[in-house]
């Protein structure tokens, strides 16, 4: 067969290739420009180790247990009904893959409108008819770029996290703790720590995150407007894209590892980095609160308490599942310093004012601190007299 001829060096018949490869990213309803779960699942593709014991199970259980008697006496909101479970990796990502295509979809849906619009604008007019019939196909290219992506991310993640609140998001419906034990013992292996300690450390942290989420159920609509809000300003150079494809000579494997590696990564506007830096402060609160409120519950139960908070901090800072996830997709990075920050900040919230006024905060998002307000928590209360003026984090 000859070689179909290009446009500004897109070899069609090549990226059509692609598109047939890739295009079960999409649910077969509507226009077929929504990610499709099932198959962002399928593409993840993750497969678990050997069965666990049953002891592990249940030594699991009862951490998570008592991580929710402990946490009754140092956090103000209530446990949910449902009891903890123990999850397999896989079961991560069948249970979240649902929410992570939510997060993610504004941005599948504004890259896939972006890349149509930039290449209906450079389309050679002998070719306009034929294009036409191909515009709502190449607008999913957003789509198909993402549900790759995403499916990579949550391959790599789901050997690492340990536990449904583990990635510092609420990412199950309805919310109850879970913990992953092959993943937990992964975790503890080399630390020198006791597993028992480990193991009730990282049940704390799973129940608080549990607390919080399911009392504050507006925080998942919260972080995806975040990403709705940056994804309103994408816009593609397409000229340069033509020129990255020409240097791909029409290879569909490259093709697809250029679109993995951000063939199409927009040029990021003021108003993007604004809509970032909003979306990492309220990640960096979310990590803050938990880290705080699991080292307070623990007290004197777990005698290498900081060495433990010390290790999951540098772990989220440099292989943590989120950090993998959202640079992957959003180029986002959460500030370690901000997260700690953010624990000093409700660290002394309920050292001043008490638990009740602490954990109050996350009333709504405007009743959070800002950034700058971070650096000043003993001065926090008194500056928010008027908490309804700062509505806008």
């Amino acid at each position: 067969m000859s070689e179909q001829p290009g446009v500004g060096g897109f070899d069609f018949s090549q990226l059509g290739e692609m598109l047939s490869r890739l295009g079960r990213a999409f649910s077969s309803g509507g226009d077929g420009s929504s990610l499709s779960p099932e198959t962002v699942r399928e593409l993840a593709n993750v497969r678990d180790d050997a069965a666990i014991t049953s002891e592990l199970h249940n030594q699991s259980l009862d951490a998570l247990r008592v991580a929710d008697l402990w946490l009754d006496q140092s956090v103000a909101f209530s446990s949910p009904a449902l009891p903890g479970q123990t999850w397999r990796p896989s079961q991560w990502v069948d249970g979240t893959t649902s929410t992570w295509c939510a997060v993610v979809e504004p941005l599948s849906h504004s890259l896939g409108s972006a890349v149509g619009s930039a290449l209906s604008s450079e389309v050679e007019p002998a070719m306009a008819g034929i294009f036409a019939q191909m515009n709502e196909m190449m607008k999913k290219i957003g789509g198909i770029m993402f549900a790759t992506q995403l499916g990579e991310a949550l391959k790599s993640a789901a050997h690492s996290v340990t536990g449904a609140g583990d990635v510092g998001i609420p990412l199950i419906d309805p919310v109850r703790a879970i913990l992953i034990p092959e993943n937990v013992l992964k975790y503890a292996d080399g630390l020198n720590i006791p597993f028992g300690e480990v193991l009730h450390y990282l049940a704390l942290r799973e129940s608080a995150a549990t607390r919080l989420f399911a009392n504050n159920p507006w925080l998942k609509e919260a972080i995806i407007e975040s990403v709705r809000a940056y994804s309103a300003g994408i816009h593609v150079d397409i000229q340069k894209v033509q020129g990255d494809f020409e240097q791909l000579s029409g290879d569909p494997q490259a093709i697809n590892e250029a679109i993995q590696n951000g063939l199409f990564a927009p040029e990021e506007s003021e108003a993007q980095i604004a809509a970032l830096k909003k979306l990492e402060l309220l990640i960096a609160l979310i990590e803050g609160w938990i880290d705080e409120v699991s080292a307070a519950a623990a007290g004197n139960q777990l005698p290498h308490i900081q060495a433990l908070r010390e290790m999951s901090r540098r772990r989220r800072a440099t292989e943590g599942p989120l950090q993998r996830v959202f640079a992957s997709l959003l180029g986002l990075e959460v500030s370690p310093r901000l997260a700690r920050d953010a624990a000093t900040f409700f660290h002394t919230q309920g050292a001043l004012h008490g638990v009740e006024y602490r954990d109050s905060l996350w009333e709504s998002l405007g009743s959070l601190p800002l950034a700058d307000e971070l650096a000043s928590p003993e001065s926090f209360k008194a500056g928010r007299s008027a908490p309804d003026d700062l509505s806008a984090l």
